[in-house]
């Protein structure tokens, strides 16, 4: 497994919360905010809070080539008080592909970090979490006792 310097990591990950920004407002239109870095979430769509994670792959087992993605949901493992209301997993350099996957979980998470295999992709494992990325691209996305958070001007 390849070691990234923190530099690095933090930069990917600002980058990948910038494309889905980006995918969210231009492609499907979704009333869209990024949020300040010290907030306990990345961006407000459609009153949702939503924090984004990029995960590269990463190979396990060189002997079996098996290729997964880590994301680290809570940072020291603590979680934070203030939760967002959902997360997006981009998964990027997704093999045999062009472009990024992204999943949708909903908060809370139990677990401060999520794997996914690439078995576990083809398995189909992650569907509803896929489902539910198209959900909030299409502005359908229902989170149980949801209160939207309105922005002030």
């Amino acid at each position: 497994m390849e070691h990234i310097p923190q530099r690095f990591s933090v930069a990917k990950g600002h980058r990948g919360e910038q494309l889905v920004y980006q995918q969210l407002v231009s492609i499907f239109g979704r009333d869209a905010h990024k949020m300040s870095a010290r907030a306990p979430y990345d961006l407000i769509v459609d009153g949702i809070r939503v924090d984004v994670k990029t995960g590269f792959p990463r190979r396990q087992y060189a002997k079996y080539d098996l290729i997964s993605w880590q994301f680290y949901i809570y940072k020291d493992g603590a979680s934070p008080k203030i939760q967002p209301d959902c997360y997006v997993l981009r998964l990027e350099d997704l093999p045999y592909s062009k472009h990024a996957m992204h999943l949708v979980c909903l908060a809370p998470i139990q677990s401060p970090t999520i794997n996914i295999s690439i078995a576990s992709l083809l398995k189909q494992r992650w569907a509803k979490e896929y489902q539910q990325w198209i959900d909030l691209t299409q502005g359908k996305l229902k989170i149980p006792n949801f209160v939207p958070t309105i922005l002030s001007v």
